[in-house]
């Protein structure tokens, strides 16, 4: 991971502890599996971002959260990772019925090739979720 990420990845861990624990930005990875964060425009608007938002904003709620930690108004909340996962499941389900239903109505706008690979890294994909429930 590039030092940029990882050093507002441990501010905004910092600032959230109070109520999420340990570990918020991959927490939050694993809740918004689409995004793609590393192109070079996303480098300079997470610098320009962090300068002037990310680091200041943090510091202050920061102060916040572990003020009403410290007099136990706030507390860490509790994951329960199975629930997240089975809609994380549904969601999938939900949006490959979607492209199935797309793809039988408008065909597809990208060569054969690349939809046959997609369909197999997804097949691959599944199989690891397979072979991990089992």
């Amino acid at each position: 991971m590039p030092w940029y990420w990882t050093t507002i990845q441990k501010i905004i861990d910092t600032t959230f502890y109070p109520v999420d624990g340990p570990g918020h930005c991959h927490e939050a990875y694993h809740n918004d599996p689409g995004e793609i964060f590393d192109n070079r425009l996303t480098i300079f608007f997470v610098a320009l971002a962090a300068t002037f938002i990310i680091i200041p904003s943090c510091l202050l709620i920061a102060l916040i959260l572990y003020l009403l930690s410290a007099l136990r108004i706030v507390k860490q909340r509790k994951i329960d990772r199975g629930k997240n996962l089975e809609k994380r499941i549904d969601s999938c389900l939900y949006i490959t019925n979607s492209t199935v239903h797309e793809l039988k109505e408008h065909g597809t706008n990208f060569p054969k090739e690349t939809a046959q690979q997609k369909i197999k890294d997804l097949k691959e994909e599944l199989t690891a979720i397979e072979g991990i429930i089992a």
